[in-house]
């Protein structure tokens, strides 16, 4: 019999990896509308992001100058600005002060604006403790071409790190998840970025057997996409995963997947491909729907695991299990000290 996660929790857990640095995202772009804000949580401090009634977007932090109100709490866009809930100083997207309430001058006080992306739906924030600049950029329009997202959030007691070692972990996708029939070459590292190439078989409950070739390339320890081939399906499903640490060892987890409409490069039949071009909006979104559910819990199995696991510096691998050392080799460079 197969044991099921406790009900009552992960007991709480020392604090094992340090907050790493790069790219990592606050929310998706659909949950910031144009003329509002969005308090958020990036490793152990707040951030606010609002988006201007034009629809330019902003990150800021989120104590005013004047006399350190959040402006996550209460602050409003006017037109491009934001301003305060506490005395209604006003200021502009490049965080300078242009209005008081009182009639005069405003004083010489900004805002510390963040930097931040937006791209493929997520909204993404540099993070490195000494406030450098960024050191390199997310990858955008990786969706094109693709329909509509399924989009989900989880949150799980882990570390960025682990979230993007399960690529790497490959025993774990057949004990874990009841993938078969794996393959896998060598992955490539290049500075930020990782390259590695996968296949295997998975039995979905309304699907039935799919057989996928795939494609995940990685950009530091906070996005990865994954390109998936399906070929019982003529298509392809396009996974971009985004772990970012809130808090010590508190992970929120995001995932959109994407449908590109089926091929029928090969199909000789007109009325076939016809039949597939008319039916393909409402197929490509059931078969989105079907894989995206079953990945949702996988993800899930997942998170039953990490949040009951430690980290092993130095674990005992078994012979095959070389990968996961490379991977943490190139992870270190994302730490200021380990």
């Amino acid at each position: 019999m197969k044991a099921s996660p406790d009900p009552i929790g992960p007991p709480a857990r020392p604090t094992l990896l340090p907050y790493p640095h790069g790219w990592f995202t606050i929310a998706f772009s659909h949950e910031l509308k144009a003329g509002t804000t969005l308090r958020r949580r990036l490793m152990g401090e707040d951030v606010v992001a609002y988006r201007t009634r034009s629809g330019r977007l902003r990150v800021v932090r989120p104590y005013c100058p004047h006399l350190g109100a959040h402006l996550g709490v209460g602050g409003t866009v006017d037109g491009e600005n934001l301003v305060c809930p506490f005395h209604h100083f006003t200021f502009d997207p490049k965080g300078t002060c242009v209005r008081t309430p009182y009639g005069m001058s405003p004083p010489k006080a900004n805002l510390l604006v963040r930097e931040s992306r937006e791209s493929d739906g997520f909204i993404w924030v540099w993070q490195h403790p000494d406030d450098s600049p960024p050191g390199w950029e997310i990858p955008t329009g990786l969706a094109e071409g693709y329909s509509r997202p399924v989009c989900r959030t989880f949150t799980a007691s882990t570390y960025p790190q682990e979230v993007m070692e399960n690529a790497f972990d490959v025993g774990h996708f057949g004990t874990l998840h009841g993938f078969s029939n794996s393959t896998g070459g060598e992955p490539q590292f290049s500075d930020h970025r990782f390259v590695k190439e996968m296949g295997f078989s998975k039995s979905f409950p309304t699907l039935g057997t799919v057989q996928t070739e795939i494609v995940v390339e990685g950009h530091g320890l906070g996005f990865f996409s994954s390109v998936m081939n399906i070929p019982k399906f003529r298509t392809r499903m396009l996974t971009l995963g985004a772990p970012t640490e809130v808090d010590p060892g508190q992970v929120q987890f995001r995932l959109a997947f994407f449908m590109q409409e089926p091929q029928t490069e090969g199909i000789s039949s007109p009325l076939r491909k016809k039949a597939i071009r008319a039916g393909s909006g409402v197929l490509s979104r059931l078969l989105l729907l079907g894989l995206a559910a079953g990945f949702h819990r996988d993800v899930h199995k997942d998170i039953w695991i990490w949040e009951s696991k430690t980290y092993r510096e130095h674990p005992r691998l078994a012979r095959g299990e070389g990968q996961i050392m490379t991977f943490r080799h190139w992870a270190d460079q994302f730490y200021d000290t380990k």
